[in-house]
């Protein structure tokens, strides 16, 4: 007999996952991703935007060291340049004037010219300020137009800042809308056709190489990020008194002032200028009898001090005027014939005066010297003997770069006049040159020993003769 024996199976032991099972587990693995995903995707963003905060802040400090080597900024890096990372030679125009980072000119990493979307971040001069060679001409530079300052603005084209900028950085965000495509010089566009052409008129604006810039938070697709430092902010750390040229203006000053006794005191006389296209530079002219050879720049060769002292604290040269009859002394290297100088003399005095119009001093100037400020209207392009816009400033500034022996000494306006000007007398030379007697030179007390010897030669005479002698009659006679 066959039996047959039933299995049931037990389901509680069965392994799986029912449809519905498996929904529910999609459902919440799903919703994860969805709470998941905008938090990786803002974490990855901040990661990216901290990469690139941390780049800028790199990129920033080796150009702030290339300035204190060198008194200038580096010029952009081509971005299409063989090897890639150096300057251009030359920035003088605003093709050349922006592009990549130079990062093998301030020793820098290639992958520090990216942002953290690997993007090229651009590099943007103001290029006189690429052209300097000192902290004292980088603070020169002054002026209008992209040569000498970038333009910052609001997505309202209204300037943020009036002060000189001399450089910016752009990052062109995730969108990269502007970015230069290394090794070429396209840029990144939304419509990929390398122009660099965007949806957002400001991002458009930061990739045109025209020297403006926009920088706001905006709204998309504008994602920009903009970095420009000014002047001043690089002046302050280039020197201690920052782009205030007026303290190495007059530690100068004081430093001529010196010479000028010194060489009066060995000469008897004060030196002419120098020609501003002299060559051999910095001596002073043979002769200097008209207004075109009175007034010229500082004779350093001449008086035995660094061409350095000859320049004001922007790096520009001193102008130096000095009154003929005090200069065309010939006679006599000692002190009596420049004491001789009759006051009075047309030629014997400068004419310095304040705003008013009223004379700073009674007695003769004899030397000016003065710097023509930050906005430098008037001073010799050495090594041209032509003025920078010496009718460009205003009134009193042009008075001070005619060529005539009038000038104006008066306070600085923001804005407006700038000159420092210093002036000597015939006393202050001569005090310092012979401190203890100036022009009287003890010539009261010689006077007075030659009047006791002729008043003893009279009486012998009067003894051996028995009378006195009869005048001489004069040579003229």
């Amino acid at each position: 007999m066959t039996s047959f024996v039933q299995v049931t199976k037990d389901r509680s032991r069965q392994f799986g996952f029912t449809l519905l099972e498996i929904s529910i587990v999609l459902v919440i693995i799903g919703a994860i991703i969805g709470i998941a995903a905008p938090i990786i995707g803002d974490l990855t963003r901040k990661a990216k935007e901290s990469q690139t905060t941390a780049t800028l802040d790199l990129i920033q400090d080796a150009i702030i060291v290339f300035a204190q080597r060198n008194g200038r900024i580096p010029c952009p890096a081509a971005p299409n340049g063989s090897p890639l990372g150096d300057e251009r030679a030359t920035c003088n125009t605003a093709g050349t004037a922006e592009g990549i980072i130079p990062f093998r000119t301030l020793g820098l990493t290639e992958e520090l010219a990216f942002d953290g979307y690997n993007n090229a971040i651009t590099y943007s001069v103001a290029w006189n300020s690429a052209t300097t060679s000192s902290a004292a001409e980088f603070c020169g530079v002054s002026g209008t137009g992209q040569a000498n300052t970038l333009t910052i603005q609001d997505d309202a084209a209204v300037a943020v800042t009036t002060d000189l900028v001399t450089y910016s950085l752009v990052t062109h965000g995730p969108n990269a809308s502007g970015a230069y495509l290394v090794p070429t010089t396209g840029r990144f566009d939304t419509n990929g056709n390398g122009t660099g052409v965007s949806d957002s008129a400001s991002e458009r604006e930061n990739a045109d190489s025209d020297g403006v810039f926009v920088d706001t938070i905006g709204t998309d697709p504008y994602d920009d990020t903009l970095r420009w430092v000014t002047r001043n902010e690089i002046g302050a750390l280039l020197r201690d008194e920052g782009c205030d040229g007026d303290f190495e203006t007059l530690n100068n000053m004081s430093s001529l002032e010196t010479a000028l006794a010194s060489f009066l005191r060995d000469n008897g006389r004060l030196p002419c200028p120098a020609a501003p296209n002299g060559n051999p530079f910095g001596f002073e002219r043979g002769t200097c009898t008209s207004n075109a050879t009175l007034e010229g720049v500082v004779p350093f060769r001449t008086l035995g001090v660094p061409e350095s002292v000859a320049l004001d604290g922007y790096g520009r040269y001193l102008t130096y005027r000095v009154a003929e009859n005090y200069s065309a002394i010939t006679t006599t290297d000692e002190l009596v014939d420049y004491c001789a100088v009759d006051p009075d003399d047309s030629n014997s005095s400068l004419l310095v005066a304040d705003i008013e119009g009223s004379s700073v001093t009674g007695s003769p100037i004899v030397v000016v010297v003065l710097s023509h400020g930050e906005n430098s209207f008037g001073f010799f392009e050495v090594p041209a003997a032509t003025r920078f816009s010496a009718t460009g400033g205003d009134n009193s500034e042009d008075e001070n770069a005619d060529g005539d022996i009038a000038f104006i000494d008066d306070m600085h306006v923001d804005g407006g006049y700038d000159d420092t000007v210093s002036w000597w007398t015939r006393e202050d030379l001569v005090f310092m040159a012979n401190p203890n007697d100036g022009c009287d030179l003890g010539l009261d007390e010689v006077t007075q020993d030659h009047m006791n010897q002729v008043e003893a030669a009279i009486a012998a005479f009067l003894r051996r003769n028995g009378r006195i002698p009869c005048p001489a009659r004069p040579q003229d006679d």
